[in-house]
């Protein structure tokens, strides 16, 4: 009798075992085991097809993006832009890029280079984002990649979007938490229910600012809870000190608090009396 019990029950046991496990996370992922970076790629590329890019501003993030797209086979750079020469030069020789696609214009590059490109990302500061993707966008370019925050006029962002929805571009801001492996992880383990029902979420960031620093964590909390807030209740600092990008930014310290259509709370904490970000 009782091997029989154990007969019966023993599969469904391992078929509950094995349920669970799958709610896990994989080795490598948040803190579980080491860490197993996956491969970047691209698809439906071969000798006779490449995936053609350009950037327009080569300060740090746009140096990050041809070091980017240099590490993915498949990839190649036909244009790179940028109104400082001497940055220009700069990422010629640092990257070996051949003088044929660097321009110091971007109308000159996308001239030049219209009929080929598949993806241009703008890695300029903020207050010259929309106006250089419109510039993109009036070249029906398919795919553009703006660097977050999208601008640093709402109301300029807001008309731009209205714009978009009578192009043929698609535009992405980029927000890179929602592609790293970490936060994939977490919300599989969300969407699993491997801890439950999510009620609330705390981060605190350090010393941020609430476009630069603070943006990435609302886009993630959205990406993470496959929602968008319904109610934002903010405590946002007076400026007491200029911004180290310049006189162009007006983007505060302070702490937030959204709610979900479902409830759930979110708090994240910016403030001035922190050290340093994150």
């Amino acid at each position: 009798m009782i091997k029989k019990i154990e007969a019966v029950v023993a599969p469904i046991v391992k078929d509950l075992i094995k349920k669970q496990r799958q709610k896990q996370l994989f080795a490598g992922e948040s803190g579980w085991g080491n860490p197993v970076p996956t491969p970047s790629y691209v698809g439906n590329v071969g000798f006779d097809k490449r995936r053609r890019v350009a950037i327009i501003g080569l300060g740090s993030q746009g140096n990050a993006h041809i070091t980017g797209f240099k590490s993915i086979p498949g990839v190649e750079i036909i244009g790179v832009a940028d109104l400082n020469e001497e940055r220009l030069n700069n990422s010629r020789k640092r990257f070996n890029l051949s003088d044929n696609v660097c321009f110091s214009d971007v109308r000159q590059m996308m001239e030049a280079i219209k009929n080929d490109v598949e993806l241009v990302t703008i890695a300029t500061t903020a207050p010259y984002h929309i106006d250089l993707a419109r510039i993109l966008v009036e070249y029906k370019i398919p795919r553009i990649l703006i660097e977050k925050p999208l601008d640093n006029s709402l109301t300029k962002s807001m008309l731009f979007i209205e714009e978009l929805k009578k192009s043929d571009s698609q535009v992405s801001v980029n927000y890179t938490r929602r592609w790293l492996k970490d936060f994939q992880a977490i919300k599989r383990a969300i969407g699993t229910g491997y801890i439950g029902e999510v009620k609330s979420v705390n981060i605190v960031v350090g010393k941020g600012e609430l476009a630069m620093i603070a943006s990435h964590y609302f886009d993630t909390i959205n990406f993470l809870l496959d929602d968008a807030p319904v109610k934002v209740h903010s405590i946002l600092e007076p400026l007491s000190e200029g911004n180290r990008r310049g006189g162009d930014y007006n983007d505060p310290f302070g702490y937030c608090i959204f709610t979900y259509s479902k409830g759930q709370r979110f708090y994240i904490d910016f403030s001035s009396d922190y050290g340093q970000k994150d």
